[in-house]
């Protein structure tokens, strides 16, 4: 909930319990969080860090939650179409699909996920490609999923807007 609502001094707080935290299980809670807020120059921080400081074996899964949050989840695709080659290079190939599993909720915009299938498809990996068509299946369903329920969701919230009349 803190990053959910927070801002710069909250992702500061965070940061550096991640940073010298007293637990190993407290390094990576706080190392996740960073991914919890919705500001997009925080989640431009919280990529960066994945880019550059945080542990191989760690920085695709920062990256998948940033990907999967509502946000920040498009900027977050754009960076890492502009950073693949750097993040193929530094991530370990085992778990660099675990990174893309995050893209399976990139599914408010169609134009966004063909996008994403397209960029995906055209840079086959050198492990877990099976891993990586099962989350773009996935983020397949989900774009007609939201496409059938977004008629039915918007009627009813205008309904429930009319029935509760002006504020």
């Amino acid at each position: 909930m803190v990053a959910a609502a927070g801002g710069p001094e909250e992702f500061e707080v965070f940061l550096a319990r991640y940073r010298n935290p007293t637990t190993p299980q407290e390094e990576m809670r706080y190392l996740y969080l960073l991914a919890g807020f919705s500001d997009p120059g925080l989640a431009a921080r919280a990529f960066d860090l994945a880019r550059t400081e945080v542990r191989t074996q760690n920085a695709p899964f920062l990256v998948n939650l940033l990907l999967a949050q509502r946000d920040v989840g498009a900027s977050t695709w754009a960076r890492v179409e502009s950073a693949w080659d750097e993040l193929s290079a530094r991530l370990p190939a085992n778990i660099f699909p675990r990174m893309l599993d995050g893209v399976k909720m990139l599914c408010r915009d169609e134009t966004l996920a063909r996008r994403v299938t397209a960029f995906v498809g055209a840079h086959p990996l050198l492990s877990g490609q099976r891993t990586v068509d099962q989350s773009l299946e996935r983020l397949a369903v989900n774009v007609g999923l939201a496409a059938g329920l977004r008629p039915t969701v918007a009627a009813t919230l205008d309904a429930g807007v009319k029935r509760l009349g002006p504020r």
